[in-house]
């Protein structure tokens, strides 16, 4: 009895899970395609920040069940938005268009800490 309730327990939790991924996916395209439909009437920073905020959730999602933990997920979602904004700043020419370097850098704290942002608010407070 303690393995058929485990088995479905778990079952449960994984169909949640594959149903998040999916709602997550379809936001994250919903949202891309709305960025670049509307990006002149759109707010840059706040499409911006929904991106990352929904990567990291689609990141924490993907990485959660390979963990005992959650902090060692969320470690991980901040580990590649690091990585992301690495990418990021070797192939943009910073200044131009930034303005200057320290926006440049509070434009990449935002972007790290909205990484985290989702897993934190959806999947920790459990």
């Amino acid at each position: 009895n303690m393995i058929n309730y485990t088995l479905k327990t778990n079952l449960k939790t994984h169909d949640r899970q594959i149903w998040l991924l999916t709602a997550l996916t379809v936001l994250l395209f919903g949202s891309i395609i709305f960025f670049l439909n509307y990006a002149a009437f759109a707010h840059r920073y706040a499409i911006d920040k929904l991106f990352h905020v929904t990567a990291g959730i689609f990141v924490y999602a993907i990485f959660r069940p390979y963990t005992k933990n959650s902090l060692v997920a969320v470690l991980a979602v901040f580990i590649i938005g690091v990585l992301w904004e690495g990418v990021e700043y070797m192939t943009i020419d910073i200044i131009p268009a930034f303005g200057s370097f320290e926006r440049y850098f509070t434009d990449t704290v935002g972007d790290c800490l909205a990484d985290i942002l989702g897993p934190i608010l959806i999947f920790l407070k459990r």
